[in-house]
Parts: C-alpha cells; sequence; structure tokens
C-alpha cells in the first residue's frame, strides 16, 4: 500500500514539473504604445500566435515597457518572431515595424532592447 501511495505522489510531482510553460519576456525602451505581436516562423510564413499590450514599468529610473507572454505548451523549437511595432522615426520614414526574430529551444527567454 506505502509503494501505491509513494507511485502517485511520483506521478503528481512529474506533471507539475512537466506542466510549468516557458516564458518569453521582453523589455523595451522608447516604445510606442502599439500592440505586440508574437509568432512563429515556418519557412517565409509567419503565422502570429498572439498579441499583446505592453505594460509600463520602472527599471533602475527608466522608464520601459514590458511584454510577457507564455509558449504554449505545445510550441515546437524553432525561429519565432515578435514585432514591435512602428516607432515614431518609422512611420515617419515610411518604414516597416520593428521586428526580431529569435531561436526558441525549450528554456525561458529574457531580453531587452
Amino acid at each position: 500500500m506505502k509503494k501505491l501511495y509513494f507511485f502517485i505522489f511520483l506521478v503528481l510531482i512529474l506533471f507539475q514539473l512537466a506542466a510549468q510553460p516557458f516564458k518569453l519576456q521582453v523589455n523595451i525602451k522608447n516604445q510606442p504604445f502599439n500592440a505586440v505581436a508574437v509568432g512563429a516562423v515556418r519557412g517565409d510564413r509567419f503565422v502570429i500566435s498572439d498579441s499583446l499590450l505592453t505594460q509600463n514599468i520602472i527599471i533602475r529610473g527608466v522608464p520601459l515597457k514590458t511584454v510577457t507572454w507564455n509558449f504554449p505548451a505545445d510550441a515546437r523549437p524553432g525561429v519565432y518572431r515578435i514585432v514591435l511595432g512602428q516607432t515614431t522615426y518609422a512611420r515617419v520614414m515610411n518604414e516597416p515595424p520593428q521586428q526580431v526574430d529569435f531561436i526558441f529551444n525549450g528554456e525561458d527567454i529574457r531580453f531587452g532592447f
């Protein structure tokens, strides 16, 4: 009977460990208030997974905007893209929105611009 309880306990612990999603956190300086799009790059196509709103934070006296996104449980390792939107300069110069490609390999990702 003790072995059965131990086995059930072990299985529940393993499910808890496997259920933790991976997180993407991006801190952006001088970002206008735009929605940020996150998605996967598959060949020549960009498949949008989600759009997020930025949140205002202050780190060491510097105002930043931050975006946090949890990768879905079925997210495959590969190239992903975050589209930050147009800055004022890009809008005036009629340039496309700023975007960054990154590689997801099953770990938390954190970076800033």
